[in-house]
């Protein structure tokens, strides 16, 4: 279909804050559905703190035992981001 998704991080979390797989459980399932669609995902980071590895892992890690990095990096865009949980996030497209 080739539609854009946009989904913001701040949102779907608690308090500003990504910290247990469970918060990036239901992202991930957001993230799955629109690339199995043919769609393109806005990741918006706007508003958020913290974010733990565990909580990046199941947002992001996991879905490289589905997707190439290729197409994760081509249909994935990173807005609204601080310059450290960009690396992080960078780390995971990137693995």
């Amino acid at each position: 279909m080739n539609q854009v998704v946009a989904i913001k991080i701040d949102d779907m979390v608690t308090l500003h804050k990504g910290l247990t797989p469970d918060e990036g459980e239901r992202i991930y399932k957001l993230i799955c559905q629109a690339l199995k669609n043919g769609d393109n995902v806005i990741l918006d980071f706007a508003g958020m703190e913290i974010m733990t590895t565990a909580f990046l892992n199941m947002v992001i890690g996991i879905l490289y035992k589905d997707y190439t990095s290729d197409i994760l990096q081509k249909n994935i865009l990173v807005l609204q981001i601080s310059q450290v949980l960009m690396l992080l996030v960078s780390w995971h497209l990137l693995m």
